[in-house]
């Protein structure tokens, strides 16, 4: 019984096994302060979730996708690219940190989503099969929460069980406290 071509598809099956594949996953904030930055890297791994170091630079692509979020809430609307290059470089195993700027509004829009999502990587024959997401097919891309400490609009400081403030009567003289 011959041994199998490590760099060719398992010849019984013709796929590549989990021990024949590095996997590209990535990682970073689940949750982000209204108006702050959310932080991201991509990392190649093996089977059993090991880095991998690479000796070429790879490139890796990231697409930007609402959930909840509308257009001016980061600096990216849904569908950009992530314009960064994300290069996981030779010696590592992973890429520099990238972000995602949130957009800090006048809108009480706590717990909005979106999510970044590898599309793509490069291939540099250094490994026999790279595939996106963990060998469970998890990791693929990641969703991070908005949360926004603003109040409602209608907020009333003065009593928080009652969110309607109550204002001088301009039928009343001198009534300039509120009630």
């Amino acid at each position: 019984n011959n041994p199998l071509d490590p760099n060719k598809p398992d010849s019984e099956t013709g796929t590549y096994g989990e021990e024949d594949t590095v996997f590209v996953v990535i990682t970073g904030s689940i949750t982000v302060n209204e108006g702050d930055k959310a932080n991201y890297t991509v990392q190649i791994i093996d089977k059993n979730g090991n880095p991998v170091v690479v000796t070429k630079d790879t490139k890796v692509t990231v697409v930007y996708k609402n959930i909840s979020t509308s257009n001016d809430d980061t600096e990216y609307k849904d569908g950009d690219y992530i314009k960064k290059d994300i290069i996981i470089k030779a010696g590592t195993s992973k890429s520099e940190i990238f972000d995602v700027e949130t957009k800090d509004d006048y809108l009480a829009d706590n717990g909005e989503k979106f999510k970044l999502e590898i599309t793509q990587v490069e291939t540099t024959n250094e490994f026999e099969n790279i595939v996106i997401g963990d060998k469970n097919g998890n990791q693929k891309d990641i969703t991070t929460t908005i949360l926004d400490d603003s109040k409602p609009t209608n907020y009333n400081p003065e009593n928080p069980n009652n969110p309607t403030p109550s204002y001088p009567d301009p039928n009343k003289p001198n009534d300039g406290k509120i009630e």
